[in-house]
């Protein structure tokens, strides 16, 4: 069975209610995360729900950082569909 059978469908009608809650939830990870660093670290901790991966990368000769995380929905929306 698939774990995310419980799932509304994309198509699934919110009410403006629900908008607006979700809404507000995204708003206040945005202010959490772009205020005091000390504060960002901590919502990263509680958003991310696998750690960062940073992999090294070379593309037209130059070197860079490729960083990669998971966002856990259930942190970022209450668990929505649940």
């Amino acid at each position: 069975m698939c774990p995310r059978a419980n799932l509304q469908p994309a198509t699934a009608q919110r009410t403006p209610a629900e908008t607006r809650k979700q809404i507000l939830r995204v708003q206040v990870w945005r202010s959490l995360l772009t205020g005091d660093v000390a504060q960002a670290r901590d919502g990263f901790r509680q958003l991310l729900s696998t750690p960062i991966l940073c992999t090294p990368f070379v593309k037209n000769g130059r070197r860079g950082l490729r960083f990669e995380g998971r966002i856990g929905a259930d942190a970022l929306f209450g668990g929505v569909g649940n």
